[in-house]
């Protein structure tokens, strides 16, 4: 017979809090019972059924799925809780952690809500810049898995009084030996309550010293001050039955470079390190054999999580250009984006396109403000199957004072340019704008090669240019002949004088360009 429940109670909002917190940030893998957060049809039901155990004394944690995962050619093993077991320690967490956190040290940076890898980096630099030019770096080997129970225990009392819940806490945990399962959403909090009086030493009297999770960082003005701390941390940790990994145990002077929590530092300041790089390129890699359809929501997860973390993506290192279309979701530098979009254009073929490609392009078109590539990139889409939704509607049509119907028409031409390239049929589309009166977009599409077409090899129109354009629109003018109309200003007015002389290609180039207004009387004499 297992260990019995110990007796107690948790308010009941804590339940549904603990809930839309596991709902919102837990993987969806399955524990030993392969139950799934989305096999629960009703959670209101699932979360009666464990709170009638929990205050029955009859909740019982399921044994843990254990998995192997590779990186960096090691091989590392990690638990998975069953659903019901994952909320019940999201439950303990949401009870414990408000209690914890403001009394947590200053120093410590890991897995609390308003502290972060970049707060730590900040302060490590920020101590640098004082002159603190020896650092002390480790890390503690195995840290979750050597936790020792009776020894969590004791650091529990310097939080919580209530023993039933400290006794509980335990419970979920008494299955294994010493350590605490790091697929828990418990385990994190656990973590920095056993380190807090060691936080508290190593940061006596305003020493610098840094903790992110089992990553150390010890700074000081010598080399002899620094391997002192070494030595008393390590004494330090052997009380807590845990001890410094020997291999990424080192004092530096900052000449020598150093990392940390994935940045390279060196006298001249700090930048990712190469390895976490490599490590981000490979998770982007993982996703490339994924169906075309699927692909972008899985690279997005990938490329926001790195930013959180690093607060800048670096879009030099891709080659895949499918990665560099989200480049909109993390850079507002124009210049930066219009490299990106010169690249990824030159890079995509029109056979793979899929619709999240698309969008991407379409939104990159319309920051850089390229009216004729957002025309294209929807006419791409109307060839995929999908409509122009009601924004891009009111988009296209504001910008470019058309209705649906001309747009129905416009998007015709634009597919036809798409599939057919050719400088018979560019022309061809130049003439049914200039017969439609459209001259601004006539203008517009004076070079009418959509994107991507050049990447297949198709020849680009040459035969128009500038001055066909205007030569085209002068010949559409009417009216009487040897004469026309200017827009001048007298006597605070703007009024119209008759211009005695035939129009010319360059009176009708500066009328678009906007540098003259001319008219012409409609009946020709």
């Amino acid at each position: 017979m297992g260990k019995r429940q110990p007796n107690v109670f948790f308010a009941e909002a804590l339940y549904d809090k603990a809930w839309e917190k596991l709902s919102r940030t837990t993987t969806d893998a399955a524990g030993v019972d392969g139950v799934r957060i989305h096999d629960v049809s009703s959670p209101q039901e699932f979360i009666a059924e464990i709170q009638t155990k929990i205050l029955a004394n009859t909740y019982e944690p399921s044994p843990i799925k254990k998995i192997e995962i590779k990186k960096n050619g090691k091989t590392r093993t990690i638990g998975i809780l069953t659903l019901e077991d994952r909320f019940v320690h999201m439950l303990v967490k949401c009870w414990l952690e408000p209690i914890c956190l403001p009394r947590f040290h200053k120093r410590s940076f890991a897995y609390q809500p308003g502290k972060s890898a970049n707060q730590a980096i900040e302060q490590l630099e920020s101590w640098l810049n004082e002159g603190y030019e020896w650092i002390g770096e480790t890390d503690i080997r195995n840290f979750f898995d050597e936790i020792d129970h009776q020894i969590l225990e004791q650091q529990l009392r310097y939080f919580v009084k209530d023993q039933e819940k400290i006794d509980f806490i335990l419970y979920l945990y008494h299955q294994q030996e010493r350590g605490i399962v790091q697929g828990s959403p418990l385990s994190p909090l656990l973590a920095n309550i056993y380190l807090h009086l060691f936080d508290e030493y190593m940061a006596a009297n305003e020493q610098p010293y840094l903790r992110f999770s089992d990553d150390l960082v010890i700074l000081d003005r010598t080399k002899e001050a620094v391997e002192r701390r070494i030595e008393s941390m390590k004494q330090f940790l052997s009380m807590l039955k845990l001890s410094a990994h020997p291999e990424k145990t080192a004092v530096k002077h900052i000449s020598e470079t150093f990392e940390f929590l994935g940045f390279h530092f060196d006298e001249e300041g700090r930048k990712i390190a190469t390895k976490g790089i490599e490590s981000l390129q490979e998770k982007l890699k993982q996703v490339d054999s994924f169906p075309k359809e699927e692909r972008g929501t899985k690279y997005e997860q990938i490329l926001r999580g790195w930013y959180q973390y690093y607060e800048t993506i670096p879009w030099e290192t891709f080659e895949n250009p499918e990665w560099l279309l989200f480049v909109t979701d993390f850079e507002t530098d124009r210049d930066t984006i219009h490299q990106i979009y010169t690249k990824t254009i030159h890079s995509l073929s029109s056979e793979t396109l899929a619709t999240w490609h698309i969008h991407r392009l379409y939104r990159m078109a319309s920051i850089l403000e390229l009216p004729k590539d957002q025309l294209y990139w929807l006419a791409y889409l109307d060839m995929l199957g999908e409509p122009l939704s009601v924004e891009y509607q009111q988009q296209i049509y504001a910008l470019f004072q058309i209705t649906k119907q001309n747009w129905d028409e416009l998007c015709e031409y634009l597919k036809k340019c798409i599939l057919s390239p050719s400088d018979e049929m560019y022309d061809e589309f130049i003439q049914w704008l200039l017969e439609k009166k459209w001259f601004a977009l006539a203008k517009l599409f004076h070079d009418p090669t959509p994107p991507l077409i050049n990447n297949q090899q198709s020849k680009p129109a040459s035969s128009i240019n500038d001055e066909d354009i205007f030569w085209k629109f002068l010949n559409i003018f009417s009216g009487k002949k040897d004469i026309f109309l200017l827009e001048q200003q007298e006597q605070e007015k703007r009024v119209f004088v008759e211009i005695y002389r035939p129009l010319t290609v360059e009176d009708v180039k500066k009328h678009y360009c906007g540098e003259i207004t001319i008219a012409q009387y409609i009946i020709e004499l």
